[in-house]
């Protein structure tokens, strides 16, 4: 009796223990998401991370991660190498997700840096970003650098000049052109050509396309330094996007140059499902199902922009399934540019297991602006409205006391 509760003792202190060792370990502590357990090492070149991720509370699905460098030594903000893992994953309350990845440094890197996680969604919205270690590197290789601070946006046939990040705004009859200097760092004259891979709204929004413009090569001299104008490929569907500029040799297929991000949008309608979200990620029959979509109206529609859509009648639709069944009525909303989150709700009309939510974005003639679709995974309904956590350790507890009860009946049998 003495061992078992000296055990239960034990098992409920490193319980305790547990619950210290999470939060200890916890590095940022966003509203909606939590990231903790998060190691760095190098190892020939390579960058390795490996981080625990989960939902404080909503599921938040197309999460797409990766890291950036940080220049310490720069007067401001200047990230100098990022890049995004190929993975999408759905984070939600109780489910813990793990990843590891793995970067190939680039070589010409010379200096200490901050290396940053950062994780947003598919959409662009940016979910959680921190600091996770500092690396110092010496430069190994030599590359074409292109000068970050020189470049800008030009539109074919008009002499004004656009900031990277300043988005504008263009037909699809218009043409853009990126403008940079150029600096060959090699001791010896190289020919390369431009890549341009382009995302869903910024840097690491979903890979649409890359366009390797071979026929556009560049030949540059050791040691020059030269002005450089390449036609962006463009989109054609009215959306937000940025074009990555980076260069490889010609005859090869190894980027050797850093990387500048061209920022521009495509005029007309469009719309964009920013986030959706459910509240739980289990319903019995009869019980209310919270949807929570945040969407934006038109890219083109900001201040300064060369010609805004006008605004126009955009529908939400909503639908909830459990293995190809409705839990809910299909749900629909006009929406209006002033409100940016749209909280819905129905009663589920079946046990809702493993839902899975489509939200449409249409506009006054039906066509589809955007859509998002995406599984929450059921883990065992809560008992009452206790978290699994406390659950064992309320588990816990009551074997403590039945120890401690049989304990001291033992006891008191000896003593007479």
């Amino acid at each position: 009796m003495e061992i078992c509760l000296r055990t239960h003792l034990m098992m409920f202190f490193v319980l305790l223990l547990v619950g210290a060792v999470f939060a200890a370990n916890e590095v940022i502590t966003p509203v909606s998401i939590k990231i903790y357990d998060v190691n760095m090492g190098i190892e020939d070149n390579i960058l390795k991370v490996s981080f625990l991720a989960t939902s404080n509370s909503s599921s938040v699905p197309n999460v797409i991660y990766g890291i950036q460098f940080i220049d310490k030594n720069s007067a401001n903000v200047k990230v100098v190498f990022e890049k995004s893992i190929d993975d999408v994953i759905t984070l939600q309350e109780n489910l813990v997700i793990s990843r590891q990845f793995s970067v190939s440094i680039p070589k010409y890197l010379a200096g200490s840096y901050e290396v940053q996680l950062k994780l947003e969604n598919d959409r662009g919205l940016e979910l959680i970003q921190g600091v996770i270690g500092t690396i110092n590197l010496a430069k190994e290789e030599d590359f074409v650098e292109i000068i970050t601070s020189s470049c800008y946006v030009t539109v074919v046939g008009e002499p004004y000049h656009y900031r990277l990040n300043e988005g504008v705004d263009i037909a699809l009859n218009e043409s853009i052109n990126a403008n940079c200097d150029v600096i060959n760092h090699f001791s010896n004259d190289v020919s390369v050509y431009p890549v341009f891979e382009t995302r869903f709204r910024d840097s690491f929004g979903a890979l649409l396309d890359t366009a390797s413009l071979t026929e556009n090569v560049i030949n540059l001299k050791a040691g020059e330094s030269s002005k450089i104008l390449i036609k962006i490929p463009a989109q054609e569907k009215p959306q937000a996007y940025t074009a990555l500029l980076k260069f490889k040799l010609v005859g090869k297929d190894n980027v050797v140059s850093n990387e500048v991000g061209f920022h521009y949008v495509i005029q007309g309608v469009s719309a964009t499902i920013q986030n959706v979200s459910l509240d739980k990620n289990y319903y019995e029959k009869g019980s209310n199902v919270r949807v929570n979509v945040f969407w934006s109206g038109s890219a083109d529609s900001f201040g300064g922009a060369r010609n805004s859509s006008p605004p126009s009648n955009v529908s939400l639709l909503v639908s909830v399934q459990s293995n190809g069944s409705n839990c809910i009525e299909s749900l629909n909303e006009n929406l209006t540019g002033e409100k940016e989150l749209i909280e819905l709700s129905a009663i589920s009309v079946i046990d809702c297991v493993n839902p899975q939510v489509t939200t449409k974005i249409l506009d006054s003639s039906g066509n589809v602006l955007d859509s998002k679709t995406f599984f929450v995974y059921s883990s065992a309904p809560s008992v009452g409205n206790f978290d699994a956590q406390l659950v064992i350790y309320l588990g816990a507890a009551l074997i403590i006391l039945l120890c401690l009860g049989l304990y001291f009946i033992v006891l008191k049998g000896r003593k007479k």
